[in-house]
């Protein structure tokens, strides 16, 4: 009800001709859920952490897909724990707060393992730790049968990252950005610059988001088994050949490094590494429908606790919205959708949704005012 459309409700109240009537201010019902003493900000992802783990019981390995990004208050100064943050365009830093999270995934089922907003002003672990800790949390919550096959970018780049997986005897598929020395057929070299030399060795068709619309591609694989720190690993280049209505050489982003631990010995698993590595892509609309969907980025509260707790709403609302965006074919959730705008050509997205529910909920709240006040 905080994200539904309830200032409507207070516009029609204010227009009313009856000057008795007390307009509830959703505001300071917000402010007074923010302020209650009662709870902290984790006991509200604990019922989603309890789902996940219900959710992904008996399943003999997952995805662990990590996030690390920036909650930009460019704005701001006077908001507890408020630092230097990397701008998401990488032009420079602003202020904010740092934001690391982990959503479990196999199948079509998704949950959230882990997420928690941090300063580098406050708190007392590097971003390292904070990392490590998101991985430790998670391995906890999953029972000790079901093994996680770690997804991340290339901010995650980092020998502790691996060593903390290896130790957990996990796998993980993680996009490489340094130019590492390692060893290579007993040789050493430079990493990207050795793989850049590696012919391609399977080619096949997919699609990918590209401009804000689903293209059709053609990708091309390449892989070698290197060293690092005495362990072998292999690194996965993938490029993309083709695209659809695009010349490619436009694109900035037309291949990508990925290290992993899983032994590729053939081009399927070359495939399913990539494709392991493309379900990060589709989660990262999660994120960005938070962002932009739900604009965790307006909050004006002033303690570190308070921004956790409504983050913490957004998240919770944005989970809610993401799996029902999942279930299309759903009568209710069409009508949803409807509500929306949605004209029931292409694919919806979760704004569409989040449009259409905060319609309907506007509805109850405006009927239920209607019958209080003895409109109707």
């Amino acid at each position: 009800m905080l994200i539904s459309g309830g200032p409507k409700v207070q516009v029609i109240a204010a227009s009313s001709l009856r000057p008795n009537i007390r307009v509830p201010s959703i505001a300071k019902g917000i402010y007074r859920f923010l302020g209650n003493n009662h709870f902290d900000w984790q006991s509200l992802f604990s019922p989603l952490y309890r789902k996940s783990k219900s959710l992904f019981a008996g399943e003999r390995r997952i995805l662990g897909i990590i996030d690390l990004s920036s909650i930009e208050k460019p704005h701001s100064r006077k908001m507890e724990g408020i630092s230097r943050v990397k701008r998401r365009d990488g032009k420079g830093t602003t202020n904010g707060y740092m934001n690391v999270s982990v959503l479990l995934s196999w199948s079509k089922k998704v949950g959230l393992g882990y997420f928690k907003i941090f300063s580098h002003q406050c708190e007392l672990m590097s971003q390292n730790k904070e990392i490590d800790l998101a991985i430790s949390e998670v391995s906890e919550l999953l029972s000790e049968d079901t093994k996680v096959i770690w997804v991340w970018d290339r901010g995650f780049d980092d020998r502790k990252n691996y060593r903390k997986v290896l130790g957990l005897e996990d796998e993980f598929v993680g996009r490489a950005y340094h130019d590492r020395l390692v060893t290579v057929k007993g040789k050493e070299c430079k990493l990207i610059t050795k793989g850049k030399d590696l012919p391609i060795m399977h080619r096949f068709n997919a699609k990918l988001r590209i401009y804000r619309k689903v293209r059709r591609v053609i990708i091309g694989l390449s892989w070698m088994r290197f060293k690092l720190e005495g362990r072998s690993l292999w690194l996965l280049r993938a490029r993309i050949l083709w695209i659809d209505g695009i010349d490619v050489n436009k694109i900035e982003d037309q291949e990508w490094w990925l290290i992993t631990n899983i032994r590729i010995n053939h081009k399927k698993t070359a495939k399913r590494i990539w494709h392991y590595y493309k379900k990060r892509w589709e989660i990262e609309d999660f994120f960005r429908f938070l962002k932009e969907g739900l604009k965790i980025e307006k909050f004006q509260v002033m303690s570190l606790e308070e921004i956790r707790r409504i983050v913490a709403i957004a998240v919770i609302a944005g989970m809610f919205i993401y799996n029902l965006s999942e279930e299309v074919t759903s009568e209710p959730i069409k009508m949803l959708l409807y509500f929306g705008g949605w004209t029931g050509r292409d694919k919806p997205g979760k704004i569409v949704l989040k449009r259409g529910l905060s319609t309907f909920l506007s509805y109850l709240c405006i009927d239920s005012f209607l019958k209080a006040n003895e409109f109707r």
